[in-house]
């Protein structure tokens, strides 16, 4: 029998490797539905598995051996006084800064579930997202507006990441009028008018959406400077902006969506206005294997939306997008965190 060489053992085990690392993912997934790092944040200490169990309605033995299986991923610590969350684990509970924990809950629920079907959608085309649950993205959050919040939050959440950099790199004056077309919760626009104090804001979106935002920001007391419309941005605009922004939109359509999108901003924008699009960028010649985030991310954006629906963009194709569209693209700034910012301005 031939020899196996180091490489050739080294493959399938590799390999599979990649296959069981969809356990990872689950166990995290299951951590938050359990609500395991709030419950261990709140006690603060070393924890036996007798009182986590109690504490959380489930099975001494198998809640062991999920915490046992987390440990070597650096989420929990096990003494002999029991279990412990990690800074790691931190990131996970309800009020750490840019909280992984809406991100888990959504993957555990319809959003996994839609990536768990991803063969059909690449066989046809279709999103997998529609084939089960009957609608559209946005048409079951419509009906579900409980998992449009905790969608709301997880975007806020990645959000948190990422705004110290766009702020840093949008050049506003004060006084302007921004309108923040589908902005979900409204978390960007909110930082935005936190920097420039004169300015003020219209957040559009979704009724459903409207309804959750405005809630949630009365609660915060965030009122006085902005306000929240209602609406189809397929159909109208608020017409009396100054900057018209679209952040993390663009990748939620097909090009003829967004060009319908883009339409209705410039129809909606006076002269002198600004359109700001922030959107992750992906490089035309990007190798996967270097970097494969945004091949990944386009994946969740075809099992959601199929083939004609979102996707991720080069620079280029952006570009092209936006200036079909009837808009003179000025500058493009490219970020850290892999996301663009195009600056643009309706032809006249």
């Amino acid at each position: 029998m031939a020899r196996q060489s180091e490489t050739t053992v080294a493959m399938p085990q590799q390999i599979r490797q990649l296959l069981y690392s969809q356990l990872i993912s689950q166990s995290i997934q299951t951590f938050c539905e359990l609500r395991l790092p709030d419950v261990m944040q709140a006690v603060g200490k070393p924890t036996s598995i007798e009182r986590l169990a109690e504490q959380t309605h489930t099975h001494i033995s198998a809640l062991s051996r999920l915490l046992k299986a987390l440990k070597p991923f650096g989420l929990v610590n096990e003494t002999g006084e029991g279990f412990s969350l990690t800074a790691l684990g931190a990131s996970l509970t309800h009020d750490a800064f840019a909280s992984a924990q809406p991100s888990a809950l959504l993957i555990n629920g319809e959003m996994g579930q839609a990536w768990r079907g991803m063969a059909q959608t690449i066989r046809t085309g279709e999103s997998s997202f529609k084939t089960q649950y009957g609608s559209s993205l946005f048409e079951y959050f419509e009906q579900h507006p409980e998992r449009r919040a905790i969608f709301d939050r997880s975007q806020d959440m990645g959000l948190d990441l990422e705004i110290p950099e766009i702020l840093e790199n949008i050049d506003l004056h004060e006084g302007e009028h921004i309108i923040d077309v589908g902005g979900g919760s409204g978390h960007l626009l909110m930082h935005m008018l936190d920097k420039w104090k004169e300015s003020k804001g219209t957040l559009f979106d979704l009724p459903v959406a409207a309804q959750i935002a405005l809630e949630q920001l009365q609660k915060l007391g965030k009122t006085g400077r902005f306000e929240i419309v209602a609406g189809d941005f397929f159909k109208s605009l608020p017409d009396n902006g100054s900057v018209y922004l679209l952040s993390h939109v663009l990748h939620d359509w097909g090009d003829e969506d967004c060009q319908a999108i883009l339409a209705t901003c410039k129809r909606s924008m006076p002269d002198h206005s600004q359109l700001v699009v922030v959107d992750l960028v992906i490089d035309q010649d990007e190798s996967a294997q270097a970097n494969p985030t945004g091949a990944m991310m386009d994946l969740y954006m075809l099992s959601l939306f199929g083939i004609a629906g979102g996707k991720e963009r080069t620079e280029l194709e952006f570009r092209t997008l936006i200036e079909s569209s009837g808009f003179i693209v000025e500058q493009v700034k490219r970020l850290p965190s892999g996301n663009g910012i195009l600056f643009a301005y309706p032809k006249k």
